[in-house]
């Protein structure tokens, strides 16, 4: 018998990532990322939350999306894959990309194009992105992957109500450095550092956008 999930579904992968953790959880694990990335793109911005969690990291944030959702510090939309290079002083890019079939491997590739030596690509993806054997090379010394993150929670893509199921998948960050020629590692977390209320912690869809500026 399939049991009926009572999650919303959107349109276009607008997963906006209102759970506040995922961005800890990431630094937590990799603290190096604060002092080797001089800024950030979030080519996937969304409403905004991952990257006003960048900003609370004191990182230098340049915010893209194909849509304009309303982010108030959204600097234009645009169509990643239509990037031929990074803003300047700009080395690494972090986000919750397009889950959608074959989109995130293509994601990968032009990310790791668009990054010079030593920037960082970090993705949040579900858990088990990795266990293709068709992307053993994106997850190879050449490429440069360096680390995987996975999160000791299970992420929350909407604030909680009483009829909202609890969440059934787990995700983690993968992480990629340019030029990186060691060996990957897993860092395991331990899910007591989070501290976390469903009902209180979850930040609403629309808590960053400019309610007065026009949503293309």
């Amino acid at each position: 018998m399939t049991r009926k999930s009572n999650f919303k579904r959107l349109d276009r992968d607008a997963y906006f990532t209102v759970d506040p953790r995922p961005v800890m959880a990431l630094f937590d694990a990799l603290p190096q990322l604060g002092n080797e990335i001089t800024a950030v793109c979030e080519p996937f911005c969304g409403g905004g939350h991952i990257s006003e969690d960048l900003k609370a990291h004191n990182l230098a944030v340049f915010s893209y999306d194909l849509k304009d959702y309303g982010y108030r510090y959204q600097i234009q939309k645009q169509d990643f894959f239509d990037m031929h290079s990074l803003p300047l002083c700009c080395n690494s890019i972090i986000s919750n990309g397009p889950y959608k079939r074959g989109i995130s491997d293509k994601v990968i590739e032009h990310a790791l194009n668009l990054l010079p030596e030593g920037g960082y690509l970090a993705l949040l993806l579900r858990h088990e992105f990795d266990a293709a054997g068709s992307r053993h090379k994106t997850f190879s010394k050449e490429c440069g992957f360096y680390a995987r993150v996975p999160l000791p929670f299970r992420l929350y893509w909407f604030p909680w109500d009483e009829d909202s199921e609890d969440p059934q998948y787990n995700h983690t960050w993968f992480v990629w450095k340019k030029g990186y020629q060691g060996q990957n590692t897993t860092l395991t977390l331990n899910p007591k550092f989070y501290t976390f209320n469903k009902k209180t912690d979850i930040r609403p869809r629309d808590i960053y956008l400019d309610k007065e500026r026009s949503v293309a």
